[in-house]
């Protein structure tokens, strides 16, 4: 991390040096070019006392220093370059690295955001940035931050009510049948709109508390009877110990169809990720959710999960991270009846996973997969049969990084559900764009 920042940059205005201060200046310049900072911070300490002050000198000796583990010798010696000369850009760079290592973050931060804003060479730019986004992380473990997103989407759904494309079947009870009018899949434009707050709070090292609150609007163009919202409550408790990060969470959520109550849900979690290797993580997680869906109790469920997963970096070009999800689960109806097996009692297993491509400094592509098998316990009446479903389905994802704030991504994606019971086969195809805002 000493050296994470580029520091060739546009400006550099050391005063005039005497040929025997040139000297050593050249000595330990290239004791430091060479890899030895020690070496350099040990030559400019026996000329200290004769040679602090001039620039030239304070500046080789305060980054040999700081490159050294001496942070507070070499921010001292930088802090009086820059009394000297207050527009070399260079030295501030090196003394905001200093102040950064030392994690004083309010003055770190101060000096980059002054070399930012003189416009400097993108590579250096970039590099800031880096500095800034590793500060705001490294100052969520002492003090409480917030942020906020916002996102709008704009898309194509062929399937806004996941209905069925023909609308006859054929029942062993009733004989042919068809399904209402409305009752097969619609297709329609959407526009989608979310906005997420969070408030995280540090309550000893490594372990912190949060609270997020999502709201969230779909509206379709015309139809208009399959609109959502979604408000959404997450409480957290996240632990760090050493490479394993553990997080325990509740979450209530509001599920609206047509601007009316369709389900409402409560559920405790707990996920944990072991990091192996620089390239290796292991996750596994286990939740437990109650459902209720107004007007519809038969529908009334508590549902669990668990699964375990892998995150692995490829050592190929672009450096690509894969990662791998299977699960199992079941939902066991709150209602003990027959009606209730049908709708409400199932085994679930499944498989996700994915792969991420990094194309270039803001631009990334995601590509996932999925797949789910529901086997439901009841024997329906009307197709005398226990229904089994599998659920698949794929995606793309193209984002870029407008700024450090904004970014844009095209997504693609495509699911089907293949099930024993005709009513509940359907296809469905997403197509979107969606901006969002962090802060």
């Amino acid at each position: 991390m000493k050296r994470l920042l580029s520091l060739t940059l546009f400006v550099t205005c050391l005063s005039t040096t005497t040929p025997g201060v040139a000297g050593i200046v050249e000595d330990i310049q290239k004791l430091f070019q060479s890899g030895d900072a020690a070496g350099a911070y040990a030559l400019g300490q026996q000329h200290l006392l004769a040679l602090e002050g001039d620039p030239a000198f304070d500046y080789e000796y305060g980054v040999a220093a700081i490159d050294a583990g001496h942070y507070s010798q070499g921010v001292f010696a930088l802090e009086r370059v820059l009394l000297q000369t207050p527009n070399d850009h260079r030295t501030r760079l090196e003394l905001a690295r200093g102040y950064f290592l030392l994690e004083q973050f309010d003055r770190a931060r101060k000096e980059f955001e002054t070399v930012l804003a003189s416009e400097p060479p993108q590579s250096v730019a970039e590099n800031i940035q880096r500095f800034l986004n590793i500060i705001r992380i490294q100052e969520g473990r002492y003090k409480s931050t917030a942020s906020l997103t916002l996102d709008l989407d704009r898309g194509w759904d062929s399937n806004v009510n996941s209905a069925p494309f023909s609308p006859n079947f054929e029942s062993p009870v009733l004989g042919p049948g068809t399904l209402a009018a409305g009752s097969t899949q619609l297709g329609d434009y959407y526009t989608e709109a979310n906005v997420g707050t969070s408030l995280t709070i540090p309550v000893s090292p490594g372990r912190y508390i949060g609270a997020a609150f999502d709201i969230h609007h779909r509206s379709n163009d015309q139809r208009d009877l399959f609109d959502t919202d979604a408000q959404t409550l997450t409480l957290s408790l996240t632990d760090n110990v050493d490479t394993l990060q553990t997080r325990f969470a509740f979450r209530a959520q509001n599920y609206e169809l047509d601007h009316s109550t369709y389900r409402t849900l409560g559920s405790l979690s707990v996920d944990a990720r072991q990091t192996l290797s620089a390239d290796t993580q292991i996750t596994g997680f286990l939740s437990l959710a109650s459902q209720h869906y107004p007007g519809g109790d038969v529908r009334d469920s508590h549902l669990m999960n668990a699964g375990i997963g892998v995150i692995h970096a490829l050592p190929l070009p672009g450096k690509p991270v894969a990662f791998a999800t299977a699960y199992i689960g079941q939902e066991t109806p709150r209602q003990n009846n027959t009606d209730a097996d049908v709708v409400a009692n199932r085994a679930i297993k499944g498989l996700s996973g994915g792969i991420q491509w990094t194309l270039g400094p803001s631009t990334s592509l995601t590509a996932t997969l999925a797949w789910q098998n529901s086997r439901y316990a009841g024997e329906s009446p009307i197709f005398l049969a226990r229904r089994e479903d599998d659920f698949g389905s794929a995606g793309v994802t193209l984002k870029h990084l407008l700024d450090d704030r904004w970014s844009l991504s095209a997504e693609l994606s495509t699911s089907t559900n293949d099930s024993n019971f005709a009513i509940n086969k359907y296809d469905r195809d997403v197509v979107n764009m969606n901006l969002r805002y962090e802060y």
